[in-house]
């Protein structure tokens, strides 16, 4: 997609919802409505639905809200968010199907009748047991998603992570307290508040803490630079408003094989602004996803079709229950199933799911 004024406009309001998580729902509105969306969201679920909270929601009934959050286990959708690349959009009438999904119980217990039709999901953080995404569900009269759509979901989703990274690590640790210095202060993360030249005007302890160790980033005449080439370079954007360039974050690793996330972002609620501070983060990445599910994915090459089936063995649930809430015949699902026994060596239900949920301490 073309990045135009209104593409930047978009994103710089995105990043306003850093320090201001009211903002939310009108800013969800605004990403609805580029996609000639009907509901948006930004959510945190496990992959099979036992929890599942929404952070910001965007033209959600409140009835409506709550029965998807309550019918989440039965939700199709949420093991893709195992396998599916963090980042890269996930449309259910590509994934899917749309015939299929409106098939399975999950809709038709809750979307049916609704007038929706699709879904473009983006997961933005995956943990071992949480998943964090934003997606926007579509109207029957809007027809499914177009390339052109999954290209500004990919666009603008590295701006939405980073945003609701930084504001959830606030709230999170901070609680109620009632400043930005107060709330960084209670970070475990290294935060900085830095101007565009590179002067420090806030760090918190275990800021302090990697500036006196010096490995990557130190403080030089009040000013913070890297310490190694690529954290300079990343500093050196300082210089340039945030929202025009890309590469706003990276992985690092120091001498001693010690690896840091740093990632930065504008904190000036007025985009333009040329002494706009920035606050940098430098933290420890996420560890690997290591669950049973996704372990099994990678051992035995399972297919899309066998990971959906088998996110319902590991359920516990029946041939007839898992066709339920996959939307497909019964018979589909043993063909399935007889393809995950055939890959993991494995003949019965009850050996694949040892199988599989034993993949967690050989393999990690």
């Amino acid at each position: 997609m073309q990045v135009d004024q209104a593409f930047s406009d978009l994103v710089g309001r995105i990043y306003d919802c850093s320090l201001d998580k009211d903002l939310w729902p009108a800013v969800l509105g605004e990403i609805c409505g580029v996609l000639n969306g009907k509901l948006a969201d930004i959510s945190v679920s496990d992959p099979f639905g036992s929890s599942y909270e929404v952070y910001a929601s965007h033209g959600w009934e409140p009835e409506l809200l709550a029965r998807v959050i309550r019918h989440a286990p039965i939700n199709p959708a949420l093991p893709h968010g195992l396998v599916h690349p963090v980042g890269e959009p996930w449309c259910g009438s590509r994934e899917m199907g749309v015939e299929r999904f409106q098939r399975s119980l999950y809709w038709r217990t809750c979307m049916a009748g609704e007038g929706t039709l699709d879904i473009v999901a983006v997961s933005i953080t995956r943990k071992t047991n949480r998943i964090g995404f934003w997606e926007v569900t579509g109207s029957e009269e809007r027809g499914v998603f177009s390339d052109e759509d999954l290209d500004f979901a990919r666009a603008i989703t590295p701006h939405i992570r980073r945003a609701v990274e930084i504001s959830g690590l606030i709230r999170h640790q901070a609680g109620a307290e009632r400043t930005l210095n107060e709330m960084l202060e209670r970070l475990s993360a290294a935060a900085l508040i830095v101007a565009p030249d590179g002067t420090i005007r806030f760090r918190n302890a275990a800021a302090e803490a990697e500036l006196r160790d010096g490995s990557f980033v130190r403080e030089v005449g009040g000013r913070l630079v890297g310490a190694r080439a690529e954290v300079a370079h990343l500093l050196a954007g300082l210089g340039n408003h945030p929202l025009r360039q890309d590469g706003c974050d990276l992985v690092v690793t120091n001498g001693a094989g010690r690896r840091l996330h740093i990632t930065w972002a504008c904190l000036d609620r007025v985009a333009e602004a040329a002494d706009a501070p920035f606050l940098v983060l430098l933290r420890s990445p996420e560890p690997d996803l290591r669950t049973p599910l996704g372990l099994a994915v990678d051992r035995f090459g399972l297919t899309r079709a066998e990971t959906e089936t088998l996110a319902q063995m590991l359920e516990g649930r029946s041939l007839d229950e898992a066709g339920a809430v996959l939307g497909v015949a019964r018979s589909t699902v043993k063909s399935h199933l007889d393809g995950i026994f055939a890959k993991s060596g494995t003949r019965r239900q009850a050996e694949l799911v040892a199988r599989v949920m034993g993949l967690v301490t050989t393999l990690t």
